[in-house]
């Protein structure tokens, strides 16, 4: 009898604890990948942790996280949402998720899908850093910087995954400072983020509401006549084009032009149609070196800030009454930006009168090659010499 019941309170107290279950597959794609697991008390609820990993070239924001609940003979108990954090996730990096339930039936299994993200151009602010971690009874604490020199950010949170040994999911804790104020330039703070549960390692993200953007800057030329498409000549007026992706939205901006012989001019170029661009007339013939420096700006009302970058190109402009017709284009330019032609320097010449005049004698001679010509000849011959007999006959 008594151990009946013994069997019967182990039973209960089994009851009690919590299970972990890891049966939620990895889904994973060109894109990204994702990956969960689920804590469930039967009759209080179930708890299920997880990460988004972004296998894509681009940064994805707003991801969105759906978890469908099942009990044990596999009908749905409810559908739940939820938002990746950080807000951007970038390439290659891993965010993770949570969902808290809380129900009397029993949840024995669940499934995961994403089931909305976007691309973006943008980065998490690469300034925010905490430093000098160590870990303090549950959790972990360190020393939060802003390490850029001039930009402040807001809302700053220190978002932190803990780990078993396993590498599962077991904790996700976040701290956010100086909610709606500025966390200066150069500023420090002290911050403690506690784990609920034990932990073997860890991971540190952050997030503010400003973020880094990084432009692809390129130059194109354009040419009065659309249809050309051979490379630019001394003396012909051409537009350079500069374009940056994200556009800045801001007034002209400058880029520094070296001619073939080594001498520098800065030359102003003015915002036109999300592009920036200047009237150039080359006066000497060979490679052009441009260099254009985007400087960092603050744009979206603080949201966003575009990180400095640079742009080193080359064109080639051709000079007809040069002696020798060399091309020299370089590869860092972003995209083709003229069909160059490498021929000779008189196969791009008009023919002159005296040609024209030569071709038109060479033509009066009788077509054909000369066995031709002697056949035509022997016909016209035989055919005079018959009309003569006919005429003494």
């Amino acid at each position: 009898m008594k151990s009946k019941l013994s069997l019967l309170l182990i039973m209960s107290l089994l009851l009690l604890i919590p299970t972990v279950n890891a049966s939620a597959p990895t889904i994973t794609n060109l894109e990204y990948g994702i990956q969960g697991w689920i804590e469930s008390v039967p009759g209080e609820g179930c708890r299920i942790l997880g990460e988004f990993w972004n296998k894509g070239f681009q940064s994805k924001s707003q991801v969105m996280v759906q978890a469908t609940l099942y009990d044990s003979d596999g009908a749905v108990i409810d559908t739940l949402e939820t938002m990746v954090r950080p807000t951007i996730i970038e390439p290659n990096a891993r965010a993770g998720f949570e969902f808290i339930y809380e129900t009397t039936e029993t949840v024995a299994d669940f499934k995961l899908i994403v089931t909305d993200y976007q691309d973006t151009q943008k980065l998490n602010f690469q300034y925010l850093e905490l430093t000098d971690i160590s870990i303090v009874e549950t959790g972990i604490q360190g020393i939060m910087k802003n390490k850029h020199d001039t930009l402040y950010t807001s809302d700053t949170e220190v978002i932190v995954t803990f780990y078993n040994p396993e590498g599962q999911v077991v904790y996700i804790q976040s701290y956010v400072f100086n909610l709606g104020d500025r966390f200066e330039a150069g500023e420090t703070q002290t911050v403690f983020i506690g784990s609920g549960e034990a932990f073997s390692s860890y991971k540190v993200l952050t997030q503010c509401n400003l973020a880094t953007i990084n432009p692809l800057l390129r130059l194109t030329i354009e040419r009065e006549d659309p249809t050309i498409s051979w490379t630019p000549m001394v003396d012909e007026t051409i537009t350079l084009v500069l374009t940056d992706t994200p556009h800045m939205a801001k007034g002209p901006v400058t880029a520094l032009l070296t001619d073939p012989n080594g001498h520098e001019s800065t030359y102003t170029f003015n915002p036109v149609d999300q592009n920036y661009k200047a009237i150039f007339t080359p006066m000497v013939g060979g490679t052009w070196n441009l260099t254009w420096v985007a400087q960092p700006y603050i744009a979206g009302a603080a949201s966003a800030y575009v990180e400095g970058a640079q742009l080193d190109t080359s064109f080639f402009v051709y000079d007809p009454d040069a002696s020798e017709d060399t091309v020299d284009v370089e590869d860092n330019v972003t995209e083709p930006l003229i069909e160059l032609n490498t021929s000779s320097t008189d196969s791009v010449k008009p023919p002159t009168t005296q040609q024209t005049q030569e071709d038109t004698e060479d033509n009066k001679s009788i077509p054909g090659n000369p066995l031709t010509a002697l056949t035509l000849g022997l016909a016209i011959f035989y055919i005079i010499q018959r009309a003569k007999n006919y005429q003494t006959m």
